[in-house]
């Protein structure tokens, strides 16, 4: 996972754990095709998608990356 998704990804797991304990929730990794066809298809839900390292400091114009 991705540098804030480290972070932020086990604690909205757990509160949406507690919220709907009735849920399956399953972790796995996908890379973006894999997650963008298994959503297509209906194969999971939920997906998170965090920006590759430096990608999102590249698009804000920082000249570091």
């Amino acid at each position: 996972m991705g540098h804030g998704s480290a972070e932020l990804t086990p604690a909205a797991i757990n509160t949406y754990r507690r919220a709907r304990p009735e849920v399956r929730v399953e972790i796995g990794q996908l890379d973006f095709t894999e997650q963008v066809t298994a959503l297509v298809e209906d194969r999971v839900g939920r997906g998170f998608r965090a920006a590759e390292p430096g990608r999102r400091a590249a698009r804000r114009g920082c000249p570091h990356h």
